[in-house]
């Protein structure tokens, strides 16, 4: 074998050089690619807790409109006994229907509110529609003609006529 020439020890040389470089290239990779991978599952882990933060605040706002509405059905009925045992010759009748008319807006207003979340997504579209669908069809029935719907470009409750031409009108 013959000596090695100084171009062949620095071709040799570059070739050594080359490998380490490589080497720490790979090494260096695999680093990355762990911290990455690590990086991957926290991401994971605070979607995940976001997630359930949301459905946390989804239940909320669904349990806070389910109370608003019970409340409010509370006090119509409190309201439409109370003016049941009126008699329209008393004077204080246009006092106590003026409460029922008031329970009422409150009532509606309630719903509106709960249909206005709907139309934001701010609750589980597919569960408000299951729980509130045949009560905005109800409302809408009976008190669509009253005053408090029509007419319907100035009706206060927009939200509530809007669910109710989504899920009835467009889908007949």
């Amino acid at each position: 074998m013959s000596a090695l020439t100084a171009n062949d020890l620095l071709t040799l040389t570059i070739a050594v050089l080359a490998l380490l470089v490589s080497g720490y290239a790979a090494i260096q990779y695999r680093k990355t690619n762990s911290l990455a991978k690590e990086a991957l599952k926290k991401s994971e882990r605070a979607l995940d807790m976001q997630r359930a933060s949301l459905s946390l605040a989804e239940a909320t706002l669904e349990n806070q409109l389910q109370v608003s509405i019970s409340s409010a059905m509370d006090k119509v009925q409190q309201a439409g006994l109370a003016l049941s045992n009126k008699k329209e010759e008393e004077k204080d009748y246009a006092l106590f229907k003026q409460a029922y008319r008031v329970a009422q807006e409150n009532w509606l207003n309630a719903h509106d509110q709960a249909c206005m979340s709907y139309l934001e997504s701010k609750i589980n579209k597919a569960t408000f529609k299951r729980t509130y669908q045949v009560p905005i069809r109800n409302i809408i029935k009976e008190f669509g003609s009253s005053s408090f719907f029509t007419p319907a470009n100035l009706s206060p409750y927009q939200s509530m006529l809007k669910c109710f031409d989504e899920w009835e009108v467009q889908h007949q």
